[in-house]
């Protein structure tokens, strides 16, 4: 697209559109995913809560959170 725009403007270099549409493009961008789970999370009942307490045993177990996988995803971000 910038490629056109730059062909039609005949390389003036004026902007394609004002700059604050692209600002909202990308905070939009980044976050539209992030309020849609957030938007239909859901938790648990408290009776199935209650009734079925293995859904809860591997925080205390610290399974999901640790230094090992700490470390690793801090691997995953020098790498990326």
């Amino acid at each position: 697209a910038d490629l056109v725009w730059m062909h039609w403007d005949n390389f003036r270099g004026n902007i394609a559109f004002p700059e604050y549409l692209s600002i909202a493009y990308n905070a939009f961008f980044t976050s539209w995913h992030i309020l849609f789970v957030l938007g239909f999370d859901r938790d648990v009942p408290d009776a199935v809560a209650c009734a079925h307490p293995e859904l809860y045993k591997v925080g205390p177990q610290r399974k999901l959170f640790n230094a090992r996988i700490f470390g690793t995803w801090m691997m995953y971000s020098v790498f990326h």
